[in-house]
């Protein structure tokens, strides 16, 4: 293995010689930030470290010798706010995206098919859904994504929203694809280990079970103390509470929302869904996972100064 900065690539040239004979390049460094405020970097990162990266692979002869695959961990969400059944291709029309960490993924996928098809180097295209944390511990590091909205959710509740009835309208086909981080991880080392003949694809690492919205909202209601009411939605102006709720979550809204498929034909014909044969994501599992990262962060703010801990008054403030 080998590390090295985006920002400085002199470390590709002094490992050309120390990898082997053969390896695989995997790309995962990435910007997960959805803030709008945020989007210059989430590009240089996502985007230009890419670009960069390529280009000091290309550059350095030995690699185009001994790289046996780049592979580059992008994600599913490049549909952006298509719905409906997702393929792994490049779609032939740009979509519209929800934030730049969308649309710097897309760009990214374009400079690697671009670059790997030009020089001949064999590429996948890892596209995960939301990733939470391990199949069988239940604990994840991340603290972004999925872990966000259920800090937010606890946020609010700790605001003064515990024991409220909030009536929320959700689309009826919205699901969540939720896939743990050991399955994710399985399934990109079976795809790396598969033939030659499954290399410049794209391949959706996303769940064979997802979640309905309806489902999610009636499982986190009573682990968080708010009543999320899916089959009363507020009719005319929102409530307070919901305009709390969705200030909150606004980041986050298109992925809870979502109305898409994720095609998995490739991962499929390459015999890389196995893992998920054998493991599916129930309503118990998921309540696990919730649990297991609320339990954490509740033992993590008992060490928190008392004035840093979120209070009713700081509710109004999101209005």
């Amino acid at each position: 293995m080998a590390r090295g900065d985006l920002d400085d690539m002199g470390w590709v040239a002094r490992v050309g010689g120390d990898l082997g004979a053969r390896y695989d390049v995997i790309h995962c460094a990435a910007s997960l930030s959805f803030l709008d405020s945020n989007r210059a970097q989430v590009l240089h990162t996502n985007l230009g470290g890419t670009t960069r990266l390529l280009a000091a692979l290309a550059g350095d002869g030995r690699h185009d010798q001994t790289m046996a695959s780049f592979n580059y961990v992008s994600t599913a969400y490049v549909a952006g706010r298509r719905t409906g059944c997702i393929h792994e291709d490049i779609a032939s029309a740009k979509p519209a995206f929800n934030n730049a960490y969308e649309e710097s993924k897309s760009l990214a996928e374009a400079a690697v098919t671009a670059t790997c098809s030009a020089r001949a180097i064999a590429y996948r295209i890892f596209r995960p859904s939301i990733i939470i944390g391990h199949s069988k511990t239940y604990r994840s590091y991340s603290d972004s994504g999925f872990y966000k909205v259920l800090d937010r959710l606890a946020a609010f509740a700790e605001m003064g929203g515990t024991g409220q009835r909030i009536g929320v309208t959700l689309p009826r086909e919205a699901t969540l694809d939720l896939i743990p981080v050991d399955i994710v991880s399985a399934e990109m080392r079976l795809l790396i280990g598969a033939p030659v003949s499954d290399t410049d694809c794209i391949f959706h690492i996303t769940s064979e079970h997802t979640t309905t919205l309806f489902d999610f909202a009636r499982l986190i209601s009573p682990i968080i103390g708010v009543s999320l009411d899916p089959s009363q939605g507020d009719s005319g102006d929102a409530s307070f509470e919901l305009r709390i709720l969705n200030r909150l979550l606004s980041n986050y809204a298109s992925y809870f929302t979502s109305e898409k498929h994720f095609d998995r034909s490739n991962v499929r014909a390459a015999g890389a869904d196995r893992m998920q044969k054998a493991y599916r994501l129930d309503l118990s599992r998921l309540a696990r996972f919730v649990t297991t990262y609320l339990d954490a962060r509740r033992a993590t703010a008992e060490t928190m100064p008392t004035r840093d801990r979120p209070t009713r008054a700081r509710r109004a403030a999101l209005v």
